[in-house]
Parts: structure tokens; C-alpha cells; sequence
């Protein structure tokens, strides 16, 4: 399993955006000497009750490619999502901005949120239901995931954002509800699940296709600020952005160095569950995620687990 220090790909980071991406088209290519990996089954999903050819995963891949993400024709089961929130309610979140008035960890209120966004992630429990469990080596995401990325996978984070409505509040720079693009690795896959069902009000992932390629605007965009309005998405590319609605269940597969954010909902929360999948390890240590899912025993222990949870 190939690792870059963190200091080694920060460095790395910042020539990808003075080369417009080139430099790490080519790092990634480096990066599959001797590691190329492909789907020659087809991968058969308990969790979504169904089954994809290598065909079909390939053909969502090259999907990935072109527009810089697929709404997969697969869902979780309304009754599982409604599970995993409730699970997520009976766990402590991290706020953030994390408020004056709490030092820690803290229960979400819908009612009474307290930050725009709150995270749940492995160190509060999440994997400790079934279905995230499962999520984490479903044979058809990481089948997608291998297609898309070239090699074996790795797991670098699991986590739920809970994005409730704030009455007075407005996008900042300090979270992702403003345009952006992610760079923390050299080549990547993210699997976006709504939890609940997403309409326009009710803070949608929106998208600016195909951005993930080298091209002169964007080029100019990554060598300015970090988040940026949609006033210069807009000038940059005229009606491209989109709004990813759909319901509860949906699942997106996406290759976020496009420019992307989370919308601002203005009702309701928003849960949505995200897996991403990375072609390197950044740092000393096998990510959290990928140890748990190599423990899984290809998954037969976590599909088990679920098996049973469902036929209670």
C-alpha cells in the first residue's frame, strides 16, 4: 500500500494548482505501476439488493470521468435510512463551528441546532450500525471505486454530516456551503448517500459537471481563495451548476475536485452519509476505515451482521 507523508503531498498540493492538475495526472499514473486492479465479476450488493456487471460498474466509471459524477441506479431502502438517523440521534456529534457553549461532543437537537454542520463519524459509533457497516465494503461501491481509481481501494473516511436549517445563518468560509474543490489526496472516489429526502430548500450537494478536468477557468479559480462565491462559479461557468435532488436512499459517486458545496438549507436537516475511497494513503497510518473493513473478512462478518439485524 503506497503512502505520502502528509508535508510530502501538501507540497504536491500546491504544484497540482500551478500545473492545472497535470502534475498530479501524472503522480497518479506513477502511483498504479504495479498495482492496476480491475473487475473481472460481477459484484453482488445485500445491501442494495442487487447485482452489477463489470459492464455496468465500467460504465458508470467512464460516467465519472466525463461529467465528474453518476446518479447511481441504486438505493438504500427508505426504512434503513430512517434507521442509521435514528442511530446517529442516539450518538454525540461534533459541531462545527463548535460553539462557545460546547467544550465537546454533543447530542443534536433538531429542534434547537446549534451549528450548521454536525458530524458523526467512526469515533462516535456509526459503524456500530449494521448498514454503515456494510456500506463501508459493499461489494458494488468498492467494485465502482476500484474500476474508477484503477487499484484496490483504500477506505480513507466514513462519516454522516447532519446539515440542519439556522435561522440568521449564512455560508462562510469556514464551511463547505460555499463552491470549492477537495485536493487531500491524489486521486480519489466519494459515494454521497441521502439519508433524507432532498429538495432544493433542504440543502442539496450541487455540483458544476465536469470541472474536475484541467480547463483555464478553473485553473484560475484554484489559484485564488479557497471557497468561492456563487457569483464567480456563475462567471466561470454560466448555468453549469447543478442541484443534486432526489430522495432519501440516492446515491451519488463523484470525484469532488470538481467545484462542488452543500447547499444551505433553509428548512429542515439534511444527513447524508459519505464514504471515500483513496488511490494512497496521506500520512504514517492505515486509515481508521480501511483497517475496520479489512477486518471485515471481505465483508462476509458485516453482510452477516446486517442479515440479522433485518430479519429481527
Amino acid at each position: 500500500m503506497p503512502i505520502l507523508s502528509e508535508l510530502a503531498w501538501s507540497r504536491l498540493a500546491r504544484v497540482d494548482a500551478w500545473t492545472n492538475g497535470l502534475s498530479t495526472a501524472l503522480l497518479n499514473r506513477l502511483l498504479l505501476i504495479g498495482r492496476h486492479a480491475r473487475n473481472t465479476v460481477a459484484a453482488t450488493s445485500e445491501t442494495f439488493h442487487c447485482t452489477m456487471s463489470p459492464a455496468q460498474i465500467a460504465r458508470h466509471g467512464d460516467e465519472v470521468r466525463r461529467d465528474s459524477h453518476s446518479l447511481l441506479p441504486i438505493r438504500l431502502d427508505p426504512e434503513m435510512c430512517d434507521s442509521v438517523v435514528a442511530h446517529c440521534l442516539s450518538l454525540k456529534c461534533e459541531p462545527f463551528p463548535r460553539p462557545a457553549s460546547a467544550a465537546g461532543d454533543i447530542a443534536l437537537d433538531l429542534k434547537r441546532p446549534v451549528a450548521p454542520m454536525n458530524f458523526f463519524e467512526l469515533a462516535q459509533g456509526i459503524h456500530r450500525h449494521p448498514a454503515v457497516a456494510a456500506l463501508m465494503n459493499d461489494p458494488v461501491l468498492v467494485a465502482l471505486a476500484r474500476n474508477y481509481l484503477g487499484c484496490e481501494p483504500i477506505l480513507d473516511t466514513c462519516r454522516i454530516w447532519a446539515s440542519p436549517a439556522l435561522a440568521g445563518a449564512t455560508a462562510t468560509t469556514e464551511i463547505t456551503q460555499l463552491f470549492h474543490y477537495d485536493a487531500s489526496h491524489p486521486g480519489f472516489i466519494k459515494f454521497f448517500i441521502y439519508l433524507t429526502d432532498v429538495d432544493s430548500d433542504t440543502g442539496p450537494h450541487c455540483v458544476v459537471p465536469a470541472t474536475h478536468r484541467p480547463g483555464i477557468a478553473g485553473w484560475k479559480l484554484r489559484l485564488g481563495p479557497r471557497r468561492i462565491g456563487d457569483d464567480a462559479i456563475e462567471r466561470a461557468y454560466p448555468g453549469a451548476a447543478r442541484e443534486l435532488v432526489g430522495p432519501k436512499g440516492m446515491v451519488i459517486a463523484e470525484d469532488t475536485r470538481a467545484f462542488h458545496k452543500g447547499k444551505q438549507p433553509r428548512r429542515g436537516c439534511r444527513f447524508l452519509l459519505e464514504l471515500y475511497f483513496v488511490n494512497v494513503v496521506v500520512g504514517q497510518e492505515v486509515p481508521e476505515p480501511e483497517r475496520l473493513r479489512r477486518e471485515s473478512s471481505s465483508g462476509r462478518v458485516l453482510r452477516n451482521s446486517l442479515s440479522r439485524s433485518l430479519s429481527k
